[in-house]
């Protein structure tokens, strides 16, 4: 465990860092590194009375990334997130503390009305969080716990670290001719992406808005077209709808802002290669994702809207199965 340290520390640092946790009673579990980047770390430990927890280090650099982390879900009351129970600080890192979900597990085959019940959760999220003038910037599957308990299902959207406090408008400053700057694959960090290609922009490929990559511009928007390309990958599982994005090899930073915008119409032709999903298999979840998945934000759901509209396609679907 000693010798497996990431990126984020170098050397003897990762030794110095598990010593200090452990002088305050947490006991990190061997291959307890859940992820890892060139700004966090997060490790499954026991904490002092013996429960699981999970250590979460941000590097200083990110300080206002561990402020969202540590004080936005309490501030704003966040439904469906997980509060943080403890923090440290040191010279060069952060440390928050939080619950592990132990069983915490993606979903995999799930009826349409269990998704609906999916979205409708992580909308009363996203409503919350845009109302007061916040976007999450990394909705991602990685980010959305599911626990199935019993007759309902749990969700718990975590990782605020991207989080900024941005303006509720869609942006007016893009065009879509425009191809000239591009996100690298995999970003994670404005750190990262901007070394890399020069965007600031905040995400992981391939749930990174095209409107963010190429205008920089965050806006709670964002996080609409993030769901949507979710929501796709559920309507036709990840083989088919790999199809919209070529193999890793094939990838370069000058075509990913192309393959961002070409979605949208990809995403049309699959749905016309399978009629029967949207006549009848999928049809509430193929409506959702046809409107988000649009590359002008002004035509892009709310989460006010998304959330209201799968409101009333459950409500639709209780009477119809009552």
């Amino acid at each position: 465990m000693d010798c497996n340290f990431p990126p984020y520390f170098v050397g003897d640092e990762w030794v110095a860092v598990l010593q200090e946790v452990r002088s305050l009673g947490y006991v990190p579990i061997s291959d307890g590194i859940l992820r890892r980047s060139s700004s966090r770390v997060v490790l499954k430990a026991k904490g002092p009375q013996g429960a699981e927890v999970v250590l979460k280090f941000i590097n200083r650099k990110r300080e206002m990334g561990f402020i969202h982390e540590w004080d936005l879900p309490g501030l704003l009351e966040l439904p469906h997130t997980l509060r943080p129970l403890d923090h440290f600080i040191s010279s060069s890192y952060g440390i928050i503390v939080f619950p592990f979900v132990s069983d915490a597990r993606p979903g995999q085959s799930r009826t349409t009305h269990t998704w609906l019940r999916i979205l409708k959760q992580l909308f009363e999220t996203l409503v919350v969080l845009h109302e007061n003038g916040y976007a999450h910037l990394d909705i991602k599957p990685s980010n959305i716990l599911l626990r199935d308990l019993r007759d309902k299902i749990q969700v718990t959207l975590i990782d605020f670290g991207l989080v900024e406090f941005v303006r509720c408008e869609p942006s007016d400053d893009w065009s879509e001719g425009s191809e000239e700057e591009t996100v690298d694959e995999g970003t994670e960090t404005k750190e990262e992406n901007a070394q890399s290609s020069g965007v600031g922009s905040s995400g992981t490929w391939p749930y990174i808005d095209p409107v963010y990559i190429e205008t920089n511009l965050p806006s709670v928007y964002c996080d609409m077209w993030s769901v949507g390309i979710m929501l796709a990958q559920t309507i036709f599982q990840r083989g088919a709808f790999s199809t919209l994005f070529p193999p890793l090899s094939e990838r370069s930073s000058d075509s990913i802002l192309a393959q961002a915008k070409a979605i949208p119409e990809k995403f049309q032709k699959l749905l016309l290669q399978n009629p029967s999903l949207v006549i009848e298999q999928k049809k509430e979840l193929v409506e959702i994702a046809k409107n988000l998945l649009v590359l002008d934000q002004k035509q892009r759901w709310s989460s006010h809207t998304a959330l209201q509209k799968i409101c009333e396609m459950l409500k639709e679907l209780s009477i119809k199965f009552r």
